[in-house]
């Protein structure tokens, strides 16, 4: 009776061998050293955080501000007086390589449309704090409160912000940046609504 149990065991083991799919033989590891500003490259050039809807537009990455957005393919790129300042004007560039917008400033004036994007430190302050003074001037100015998302982030628009022209600001904080975006004229929704949609914070 023993004997009988330990060859239908064995027999047992057997079959469970001959039912059981060979291994595949696993691919050996490999590792690639990727730079610090590699990473970040390929991190701007990422499309899952700067896609724009449609693939009609130019890519722009600050790593200074910590962001990246699409900008409209027929506009041209002005940087401003530090590296945290961009401007983005509705002009042919004077450079096809880099997108550059001719160094004369008056291009701001007349038929154009242009964004500004500013970046600076928003120094532990939250966002209400640094709009509160466009808050206390809302009745006197006129000014239209909203709220939006920018790339997750609750954002405060002001609508008919007075200067040389009327024009719509966005702000919003993001890892302790305090960002504004300045749209001229306020009427400019095309280009709005792609940066809303298109502008995204770097990892």
């Amino acid at each position: 009776m023993q004997t009988q149990l330990i060859l239908l065991l064995f027999w047992s083991l057997l079959s469970l061998a001959a039912c059981t799919p060979p291994t595949e033989e696993a691919a050996p590891a490999t590792a690639v050293a990727v730079t610090t500003s590699e990473a970040t490259a390929e991190a701007a050039l990422d499309p899952v955080i700067c896609d724009p809807i449609s693939a009609d537009g130019q890519l722009f990455t600050s790593e200074e501000g910590g962001y990246c957005l699409i900008y409209p393919p027929t506009y041209c790129w002005l940087p401003g007086q530090d590296a945290l300042t961009h401007t983005f004007v509705s002009m042919d560039p004077v450079d096809e390589t880099t997108n550059r917008c001719t160094d004369d400033t008056l291009i701001l004036h007349g038929e154009v449309v242009w964004l500004q994007v500013k970046v600076s430190p928003a120094e532990g302050q939250p966002l209400e704090e640094l709009v509160a003074g466009y808050r206390a001037n809302e009745e006197l100015f006129g000014l239209e409160f909203a709220e939006v998302v920018l790339d997750g982030e609750t954002a405060v628009q002001i609508n008919n912000m007075p200067g040389q022209d009327i024009s719509r600001v966005l702000f919003a904080v993001h890892n302790d940046q305090f960002y504004e975006l300045t749209f001229v004229p306020a009427a400019a929704d095309r280009l709005y609504a792609q940066v809303l949609e298109t502008f995204r914070f770097l990892p």
